[in-house]
């Protein structure tokens, strides 16, 4: 048995496979919009001191979604706007700059602690949570030196 079809029949076929993959994109698209979202910013404190530096990030095991903020004398905002829902936190020091060999970094870890536990470095491991709500979020992390 030989299936023939005319060019004519096969780009009407692949035209409308291709409007009914747009349409299904503008519909899983606007239904992103049916979610709640939230800003979130607060502080970070280790050994009861503010956190002189670092960067939070934030992870959403159900849904994947992912958010970071740098952390200056204890105080972050997260970049971008997150689904409301619970969030792993977890801290890092801020990457160094490129290496200079004529003059390398005295300190890798800049003011980052480095007796910090892995545990709140890794999203893994850490046991830091975020609630994020509707509209605007004021959050206190503390890491505990244990």
């Amino acid at each position: 048995m030989t299936v023939s079809l005319s060019f004519a029949t096969w780009s009407k076929r692949s035209s409308a496979a291709v409007k009914t993959m747009v349409c299904m994109a503008i519909l899983s698209l606007a239904g992103c919009a049916d979610h709640p979202f939230g800003t979130v910013h607060g502080t970070v404190s280790y050994k009861g001191e503010p956190l002189t530096e670092g960067i939070l990030y934030v992870y959403n095991r159900e849904t994947a979604e992912a958010g970071e903020g740098k952390i200056t004398d204890g105080k972050f905002k997260l970049l971008n706007e997150l689904r409301v829902g619970t969030y792993v936190a977890y801290v890092t020091a801020i990457p160094p700059p490129p290496p200079n060999p004529e003059n390398p970094p005295a300190n890798l870890w800049g003011k980052f602690p480095k007796d910090l536990p892995t545990k709140y470095q890794r999203e893994d491991q850490s046991d830091l949570r975020i609630e994020v709500k509707e509209g605007k979020n004021e959050v206190q992390l503390t890491i505990s030196p244990k």
